[in-house]
């Protein structure tokens, strides 16, 4: 082979390869645990690591293919140098370097990030390379915003439920975060399309774009998009190049301003409107406030980051270490939020709890110098203003964007590739033609390097990737097969994580252990099952303890372990007191954990202490709906009426109930229980004000109607029963009511 044919060989293998990449966001892999996440970085994995060897092959072959300095370049081998210090030296370096199979980022993400910059800025450098590029982006961008548009049209919404949109993404924030920058892509495209049609078709992307981020009703995103729009003609005024249509498109430009600002004016004028208040996204946009539920738990969730920067403010704690300070300083008022956060939503402060504030610093000074290195380019006419402007704002909007939220694979892909063209054109005008002494010489030096470079990533590619996408596809067959028939193949999960300590252990036994509690909880489990199930496990959470005695995370996994246990054995009756308490020590604030300990009391039959305990939590931070609901039904169930109509009145004044509607349903069942159907039919009625079209729950209400011998009322209250579940096909209780139907003579 000659040296130009293993030349065109590696340029052509590579430029394939990198091609092929954006479409990965496609990709969507249902045999694996969070299947939108997974697949896509495996895969990514693979291939960066292929097209590496390929690479060194190259280099070592022609040596203009090595990088060049770039002040992006710099910054960004800055920032990685930043962060693998801080997860080396951070509270879990293991964590850290490979985070979950939920996130699949962490440092083997952000470093194969780091080579594919490399690659893409050294491999791709002229024009058309780029056009090939973009085309490729844009194409599987298309391919996304299309199914999104679907979603959207035909009113199906998420794939995960829900009626905001995800797309091939998987989830809405990171839909409306691709999608800006397939728009700013296609923006791009389009400024240099030579027909017309080209022009059309870059154009209905772009609209493409525009209305799959307003579909997501992600308002970060929409923030973004509506500050770079206004943003736009705003540089033109500025920094436009000056011609003789100059005059022209300055009026166009003080026009466009005009009518945003007008547009924004009515729009908040009528924020308050049938209008506006029917319309999903436009309310989400209209109702933001300090006091809403999500902006609320976005400002309550950055104090708490705050505090765990404060405590390790120069390299932070590594990444995937957050979730373990949300744990220790947990704020009681995130009552109606997730019980876990293990991001903060807010890059820069994420940043800071992953590396401190030199990784915020290191991070801001990528946007620096993706702008310097966009105003340099454009004063010396190298990118003309419309693509910098383009550049310049899509950055902006992805950077506001990201003071909501936080990045996944596809968005630092875009990402990445944003900053290795703007790099590359940087770099445009320094292209070498590297000639060799030797030709023979070279290539054979090449071939030889590229044999010692493919045995040196093949073990990893192996147990890096292929073997964790195993243990990926093993770990979701467990979990949608394991309904308590096949404990030994549960067991034998839990022991080879353990064992081999593999790349999802703590994904796999946090599973194994909800797993663990569904089954004790649902009492569908023999003693000697349980215990051959739950001793690996709560030997992993243990040992977990001995390493990080202050995690609450681990902590009250095990206590939930401990005390779930108890609806079959009394073997960890004390254990599991002891180890709430423990629990508490570490965050006497949450409530979760003193929910765990009356289901302690309830297991061991102390009522009165189940009661005391549900009292003191409620009191807490007022508000948590389910606690609400839980002393109700405790106090009904042990006949104390006085604090059961307290707890029931409570749970009407807080309003949170409304995100479950059969919190009162729940109540009347209690009642009915105790054979007081006047108080069952009273919390039933408030059932159905609250969802008025569940068959399920006028089938109850009938049956408490028939109980009462109100036979009439309870006729009509079944029929209603009928036509919602044969209209939304609402199985549950239809055979009951149909019974009580022919019994009443229908």
């Amino acid at each position: 082979m000659s040296y130009r044919t293993l030349q065109d060989l590696y340029r052509g293998s590579i430029k394939f390869l990198v091609f092929a990449i954006p479409f990965l966001s496609l990709l969507f892999t249902p045999s694996l645990i969070f299947p939108y996440v997974t697949g896509k970085a495996f895969f990514f994995y693979i291939v960066i690591e292929i097209a590496l060897v390929l690479w060194v092959g190259l280099v070592t072959l022609d040596r203009s293919y090595l990088p060049k300095k770039s002040l992006i370049g710099w910054t960004l081998l800055t920032f990685l140098g930043i962060v693998t210090l801080a997860d080396l030296l951070g509270v879990n370096p293991n964590f850290s370097l490979w985070s979950t199979f939920e996130r699949m980022e962490g440092l083997v993400m952000l470093l194969h990030m780091g080579v594919y910059f490399v690659i893409v800025s050294s491999i791709l450098k002229t024009r058309k390379d780029w056009i090939v590029m973009l085309n490729s982006i844009v194409i599987a961008g298309a391919i996304v915003g299309l199914g999104g548009f679907f979603e959207w049209v035909t009113g199906l919404g998420s794939l995960q439920g829900g009626s905001r949109i995800s797309g091939a993404i998987g989830n809405p924030i990171y839909l409306a975060t691709y999608m800006l920058f397939i728009l700013g892509t296609s923006g791009i495209l389009f400024s240099r399309a030579k027909t017309k049609n080209g022009k059309y078709i870059y154009c209905g992307i772009g609209i493409l774009s525009i209305l799959t981020v307003y579909a997501t009703q992600s308002r970060g995103s929409l923030l973004g998009l509506g500050i770079a729009i206004i943003l736009f003609p705003i540089l033109y005024l500025l920094f436009g190049k000056k011609s003789d249509q100059r005059t022209k498109y300055k009026k166009l430009a003080i026009r466009v301003l005009l009518a945003i600002t007008i547009i924004t004016t009515i729009f908040w004028l009528l924020r308050d409107t049938a209008f506006i208040q029917s319309n999903e996204t436009l309310s989400r946009i209209a109702n933001i406030s300090l006091t809403e539920r999500t902006t609320n738990s976005r400002l309550l969730v950055w104090g708490i980051a705050w505090e765990g920067i404060k405590e390790r403010p120069i390299l932070g704690w590594g990444q995937e270490n957050f979730r373990e300070i949300f744990g220790r300083k947990y704020d009681p008022r995130l009552y109606n939020s997730e019980a876990w956060f293990d991001r903060v939503h807010n890059t820069i402060l994420d940043w800071g709890i992953n590396a401190g504030f030199l990784g915020i610093i290191a991070y801001l000074a990528i946007f620096w110098a993706s702008l310097i290195s966009l105003w340099r380019l454009h004063k010396k006419e190298v990118i003309e203003f419309t693509e910098a402007s383009i550049l310049a704002l899509v950055l902006i909007a992805y950077f506001i964007q990201n003071l909501f939220a936080f990045d996944g694979f596809n968005t630092y892909l875009l990402f990445f590739t944003t900053l290795a063209y703007i790099s590359m054109r940087e770099k445009s005008e320094r292209v070498e033609n590297f000639k060799p002494a030797s030709f023979e010489k070279a290539r054979n030096y090449s071939l030889s390097t590229l044999i010692i470079a493919a045995l040196l990533i093949t073990p990893f590619l192996y147990k890096g990737n292929i073997k964790q996408y195993n243990e990926a596809r093993a770990l979701l067959d467990i979990l949608s097969t394991s309904n308590g028939q096949d404990i030994e193949k549960i067991t034998s999960t839990a022991k080879q994580a353990i064992e081999k300590k593999i790349f999802g252990q703590n994904d796999t036994l946090v599973q194994l252990a909800r797993i663990t509690y569904r089954l004790a909880d649902s009492g569908l489990i023999s003693k000697e099952a349980h215990s051959t199930l739950a001793e690996p496990i709560i030997s992993y959470f243990e040992n977990k303890i001995i390493e990080t005695p202050n995690s609450l995370y681990y902590n009250y996994w095990l206590a939930v372990l401990y005390t779930s246990s108890l609806r079959i054995t009394e073997n960890f009756k004390d254990k599991a007191k002891t180890q709430i308490e423990k629990t508490i020590e570490i965050n006497p604030d949450r409530q979760h954990t003193y929910d765990l300990l009356a289901d302690y009391y309830a297991y061991t039959g102390n009522s009165e202490k189940l009661i005391e305990t549900l009292q003191f939590t409620t009191e807490i931070e007022p508000g948590f709906s389910t606690l609400y609901t839980k002393l109700a039904i405790a106090a009904i169930l042990n006949k104390k009426e006085i604090i059961a109509q307290k707890a029931i009145d409570d749970l009407k004044k807080v309003g949170s109930y409304t995100n479950d509607t059969t919190v009162f349903a729940r109540i009347g069942e209690a009642y009915i229980d105790q054979g007081n159907n006047e108080a069952a039919l009273e919390m039933y009625k408030l059932t159905i004000e609250i969802n008025p079209n569940s068959g399920r729950m006028f089938a109850r209400l009938a049956f408490v109607y028939n109980a009462l011998g109100r036979n009439d009322e309870a006729r009509e209250t079944a029929k209603k029963a009928r036509k919602f579940q044969q209209e939304y096909s609402q199985a549950e209780f239809s055979e009951e009511n149909e019974d009580l139907l022919k019994k009443l003579g229908q």
